[in-house]
């Protein structure tokens, strides 16, 4: 992952003078695919207030969010939930817990440390074969004026 490390660096640098635009990364497999190194690479940063985990990468996903035009749920994209349920914590950071509930337990906000997707990109879903289907997702936000911020809770439905 060091070899992306410097272009995310220069990547959320861009997000925040908003000079990335749909023009040069137009493919949905791309950015889903930089979504992932994104979160990836966040969720290594100690943050002082881990509730604040989901609102301090709101700006970013707002920009995502007008690229790859899905609904944003708990970190993920409500339309490729099935691969964005394929996570894992890699490396564990004891010195980030925190008792402060951020996220339900399947999205990747939950856990604190590095974390990888098992599944390349959600595009090539299709080809796996997966034998479930979400048929629904909510969430239930702490403060309702904040979207993208700190959850209460969260469920989703799925048939296999």
């Amino acid at each position: 992952m060091d070899r992306y490390q410097g272009f995310l660096k220069g990547l959320f640098r861009d997000f925040q003078r908003k000079r990335w635009t749909p023009r040069q990364h137009d493919c949905l497999e791309t950015i889903l695919l930089l979504w992932n190194q994104i979160v990836s690479l966040y969720n290594l940063k100690k943050l002082t207030h881990q509730e604040d985990k989901l609102v301090a990468l709101s700006g970013i996903v707002k920009r995502v969010q007008k690229l790859v035009e899905l609904e944003y749920i708990a970190g993920t994209w409500k339309e490729c939930l099935i691969y964005f349920l394929h996570w894992k914590v890699k490396k564990h950071d004891p010195d980030g817990q925190s008792h402060t509930y951020v996220a339900p337990s399947w999205p990747w906000p939950s856990a604190n440390g590095e974390i990888e997707f098992d599944v390349e990109c959600p595009i090539k879903l299709p080809k796996l074969n997966l034998k479930a289907n979400i048929l629904a997702a909510d969430i239930s936000l702490v403060n309702e004026s904040l979207p993208f911020g700190q959850l209460s809770g969260g469920a989703f439905a799925y048939r296999l």
